[in-house]
């Protein structure tokens, strides 16, 4: 079933309203929509093209403190009231947690445009091109890169939308497209593999050569490695390796790990740690 931009968000502002009325709790509504296109090329062939179309309203109901979480992929009246008592009943076996609450309306939600038309007026054979370029460029790199497993261009739309029964109603909606491709280079029967991904919101930006050639590049470089012998050397980091180590370290700068002390940061607000 088919809805227009206004059936859905009415459907969720009265479904918030009845909440209210019976005074069932404080119920927010987070809509999520979402196209995406997929498009993988191997020897300047077609090998998959996917188009997808995801949706879903997940919700929380408060009551008393206790929180109920609830979700349907179905964006009709009667499974929105399916999942809010499926939600109320979630809450009434779950323990009180007093620092749930919901965002109240009235804060000035800046307005942004995060939607580039470009990427979703380009014709279907530029994007295909794309794709053919990023792995015919890979392979002429070097004679050492004996094949590309993949190379694709993907994109992806994505509308958000949150309703609740304070008030609150806010939404974005935004859009991007990405190149990636995998190489595998060859030598003295030693074989390498690399691979690199690049997203933006700005088609310029995806630079088929450029990805191309760094990834080539990356799995040229990694043939012949040896191992060393233990010791204290200075090392310098790749941007992505860079990025790995770090990432292993973020669970401690979530506000929720904080919360519930689960976190080294706990208890160290307004102190000084490095």
């Amino acid at each position: 079933m088919k809805h227009t931009q206004t059936e859905v968000p009415d459907l969720l502002r009265q479904a918030a309203d009845q909440v209210k009325r019976q005074h069932l709790g404080d119920l927010e509504l987070f809509l999520i929509r979402e196209k995406a296109i997929s498009i993988e090329v191997f020897n300047q062939n077609i090998d998959t093209f996917q188009f997808s179309q995801t949706q879903g309203i997940g919700l929380r109901l408060i009551n008393s403190g206790r929180c109920g979480y609830a979700f349907t992929e179905k964006l009709d009246k009667l499974s929105l009231e399916e999942a809010i008592n499926q939600a109320k009943a979630n809450t009434a076996i779950l323990e009180p947690d007093h620092d749930c609450s919901l965002a109240k309306s009235g804060y000035p939600y800046p307005e942004v445009e995060l939607v580039n038309e470009q990427i979703t007026s380009l014709p279907m054979s530029e994007k295909i091109d794309m794709a053919l370029q990023l792995e015919q460029r890979a392979k002429s790199y070097d004679p050492k890169i004996v094949n590309v497993p993949s190379s694709s261009y993907s994109e992806k739309s994505r509308e958000i939308l949150i309703i609740n029964s304070l008030g609150l109603e806010a939404s974005y909606v935004t859009n991007g497209a990405g190149l990636a491709l995998d190489v595998m280079a060859q030598q003295e029967g030693e074989t390498k593999s690399a691979y690199k991904i690049k997203t933006s919101r700005v088609l310029e930006e995806l630079n088929c050569f450029e990805l191309a050639d760094a990834a080539a590049k990356e799995g040229v470089d990694l043939l012949g490695a040896k191992n060393i012998s233990t010791g204290h050397y200075p090392i310098v980091f790749t941007p992505t390796t860079g990025r790995q180590i770090l990432g292993a370290f973020w669970p401690m700068f979530s506000a929720k790990n904080v919360q519930e002390a689960k976190s080294l940061l706990a208890g160290k607000l307004m102190q000084q740690i490095a």
